[in-house]
């Protein structure tokens, strides 16, 4: 009697390398693991170990011969280049079933009908939750008898077919664990000493609806969790494979009491087996005591670099528009001063792009963030429209005038070192009825232009100084800056610098800066010009010229205290090489009336002789690589760019 052969499943999820490290293929193994439990035959499969990484298309081919199903998981990081894989594949294999799903997988009938137009060499769409659909087309693979599954469209006589949807799985454990169940041993074991990061998924599901967001859409808002025993198993799991970073997939974590429990043994592992060593979480909306407690926990046992409390506007007609339960004033003001008190950085998200935001509103909103007490670092992200989004709508966009353009993607802080030759893009929002695009270049230069001199710490203290005490506002100082910089070589260098590259984004190209000299990665805008304003040695010059552009601005303030801000600011700038401690004396006690003005106060200006002491011997870095990635890239969300400062005496009289 003879015995068929297993077929071939070939799988497909594709990532970025972040320094030297890839995120193990979460999304494909947990298909992988749900159809091995729950196959009537598991022995009739085969899975093939999946590709993981930007491969060039042909080596990608290599890879993958042999697959009868080739399974792809498909979002806007690798959706260009999983095209290109599939249609040459099925050129060169036409009888191989090529399989697509992730949230890139149109579930809207009419444009998932085009998708399948578009892209005929795809013989099944896979749309909604994954896993039950990709067990029953393995289970229909010999007579392809696709009409018998829910949650995909196919192709039959010439005709678009498309099911009904899937129903989400109500129990999760249904699904095995990938980690637990041997998926990963294989690729683990075939990489060698490659490090990875991993994700952890605790639960699913969101009770938001933000129009830009996928996971509240659809029928995705009830919170559906796995059991708390598979996931402090997962953790000892990653202690075990020596996984230094873990991000939290959670929508909304700390909305279950027991996220308190998963923070502790996190907590727990890393203190017994040094693993993981940072755990990155994005938290849920207006809950106060859980946000602190759980962030506070995490920061103090290092695991976190910085507390993210997001915002995405403050203007009541955009969170309308978006659909955005947003975090309180209220609730954000005081989330703030507890982080601060307790030394934790926090830092906050603002979206460019919104509907119905202007360039003042937008600005103004910005404002009135720092003023609340965010000098840390607030994070300017470009708004992209995602499949499967209210925001996708075509009378979403527009209703509001979105002006869409495709703009190529790269992530941050990712390698140059990626071989697939294929560009991916996204459709990025560069205008609206609100905001026209010459006024969206001009946010975007705003917003760089905070993020280099305000919050990389270069010019921080007198631009506060000048904005509260000096009566004017932080939008004034950095118009200002912006405005009169331009006649001032180094500055005029940085300015024209991200006025190119936001007029760059608004034509489609990367919004991130390539570097082969600076670690061989994509830079922010910010960090890159500062690694270059350090490494080519102007920072001196660029303070000469900073003085005449800020000092026009403090006729209400004594003579001579913009130059001993911008004196301090200077030497506090933690550059490399920069030994042995500095003694710094002041006509004014800044850098306590600094600490004063980011809780809020407003003090009061004495003049004397005051003192202080740099410490910098403890801090010192003597490696620009070692610095570029520890202080530049690595300080970045909680604003480490200064060394401490402590007074040595005081001889004061009040001014």
């Amino acid at each position: 009697m003879r015995v068929s052969s297993p077929s071939q499943i070939g799988l497909v999820q594709i990532g970025d390398r972040f320094g030297s490290q890839y995120y193990l293929p979460y999304a494909i193994s947990l298909l992988q693991a749900y159809a091995k439990t729950h196959l009537t035959d598991p022995a009739s499969v085969k899975f093939g170990t999946p590709l993981y990484y930007r491969a060039e298309p042909d080596e990608a081919l290599r890879i993958l011969t042999g697959s009868q199903i080739l399974f792809f998981s498909a979002y806007l990081w690798n959706y260009s280049l999983s095209i290109k894989i599939a249609k040459l594949y099925k050129v060169r294999h036409p009888e191989t079933i090529i399989v697509f799903g992730g949230p890139q997988v149109p579930e809207n009938p009419q444009r998932l009908t085009s998708f399948m137009t578009e892209h005929p060499y795809i013989d099944i769409a896979c749309y909604g939750e994954g896993e039950e659909p990709f067990l029953q087309i393995l289970e229909q693979r010999e007579i392809c008898a696709w009409e018998k599954v829910q949650g995909i469209a196919f192709c039959k006589e010439g005709n678009i077919v498309i099911n009904s949807p899937a129903p989400p799985l109500v129990e999760l454990d249904q699904i095995p664990s990938p980690y637990l169940s041997g998926v990963f041993d294989p690729l683990i074991a075939m990489t060698g000493g490659q490090q990875w990061s991993a994700l952890l998924e605790t639960n699913r599901g969101c009770p938001f609806t933000c129009a830009f967001c996928y996971w509240g859409a659809g029928n995705r808002r009830s919170i559906r969790s796995y059991s708390l025993e598979r996931i402090m198993e997962e953790i000892d799991w990653f202690a075990k494979n020596r996984i230094e970073f873990l991000f939290c997939c959670d929508a909304n974590f700390g909305i279950l009491e027991r996220d308190n429990e998963i923070v502790e043994k996190i907590i727990s592992s890393k203190a017994t087996t040094g693993f993981p060593k940072a755990f990155s979480v994005q938290s849920t909306k207006n809950s106060t005591a859980s946000i602190y407690n759980l962030q506070r926990r995490l920061n103090q046992a290092g695991l976190q670099k910085g507390v993210n409390l997001a915002l995405q506007s403050l203007y009541p007609p955009t969170l309308d528009a978006i659909r955005r339960s947003n975090i309180s004033s209220a609730v954000y003001g005081e989330l703030l001063t507890l982080f601060n008190s307790a030394g934790i950085p926090a830092f906050s998200d603002i979206i460019l792009g919104l509907p119905e935001e202007t360039y003042d509103s937008y600005v103004n909103g910005i404002e009135q963030i720092i003023h609340q007490g965010q000098h840390t670092r607030i994070q300017f992200i470009n708004l992209t429209v995602l499949e499967n989004t209210a925001m996708a709508d075509p009378a979403y966009i527009q209703l509001y005038g979105l002006e869409l353009i495709d703009s190529i993607i790269v992530s941050h802080h990712t390698s140059l070192q990626e071989a697939s030759g294929v560009t991916e893009t996204q459709k990025l929002v560069v205008g609206s009825s609100a905001m026209p695009p010459d006024k969206w270049v001009k946010a975007r230069v705003f917003s760089w232009t905070m993020s280099l001199f305000y919050y990389d710490r270069l010019l921080q203290i007198p631009f506060l100084l000048l904005a509260r005490l000096g009566g004017i506002g932080i939008r004034c100082v950095v118009e200002h800056f912006i405005s009169k910089g331009s006649t001032f070589p180094v500055t005029a260098s940085l300015l024209d610098f991200i006025s190119q590259m936001a007029k760059g984004v608004a034509a489609g190209k990367p919004e991130y800066v390539a570097s082969a000299d600076y670690l061989n990665i994509w830079w922010q805008v910010d960090e890159y010009l500062m690694i270059k304003l350090i490494r080519e040695g102007k920072l001196n010059a660029f303070y000469e010229e900073a003085l005449q552009i800020l000092e026009p601005l403090a006729k209400d303030l004594p003579r001579g205290i913009v130059e001993d801000a911008l004196h301090l600011n200077r030497n506090l700038i933690k550059e490399p090489f920069a030994t042995g401690d500095l003694v710094l004396t002041l006509s004014y006690q800044l850098p306590e009336i600094h600490s004063a003005l980011q809780t809020g106060e407003l003090p009061k200006l004495m003049k004397g002789i005051f003192s202080y002491r740099i410490s910098r011997n403890l801090e010192s870095i003597e490696d620009w690589n070692v610095w570029m990635r520890e202080v530049i890239w690595y300080g970045s969300k909680k604003g480490d760019y200064l060394f401490s400062v402590q007074p040595i005496k005081e001889c004061e009289e009040d001014t």
